[in-house]
């Protein structure tokens, strides 16, 4: 499988304000479906808490970012990654001044 960046499809996850999603790739396995997205997180970012249905794995391409959970707050930067399983309640924080950009992969369970 092959993409060009232009091909990227920027998509709404959440009603947040400043958080620019773009879907890199999505494929349906026999269990699960993997769906890869690129975060733009700008430095005034804000939304609620939230869970999701997948585990999620981040990496972080540029900027500092801190997860923040319900019993710990956990501080990112360029290079770092993090991987949880989204049901716990969770956001992420732009902690810089210049935008943050994260790789994104989510593993859903696929229900049978």
């Amino acid at each position: 499988m092959f993409e060009k960046k232009d091909s990227y499809t920027a998509f709404e996850k959440e009603h947040a304000v400043g958080f620019n999603y773009k879907r890199i790739y999505t494929s349906a396995m026999d269990s699960s479906t993997m769906d890869i997205v690129l975060l733009e997180l700008l430095p005034d970012a804000q939304r609620p808490m939230v869970e999701t249905e997948a585990y999620e794995y981040k990496y972080i391409i540029s900027g500092q970012v801190e997860y923040v959970f319900q019993d710990q707050t956990i501080r990112l930067e360029e290079g770092d990654s993090i991987f949880f399983n989204g049901r716990l309640s969770h956001t992420p924080r732009n902690v810089g001044k210049e935008k943050a950009l994260m790789l994104i992969v989510y593993f859903f369970e696929n229900k049978r």
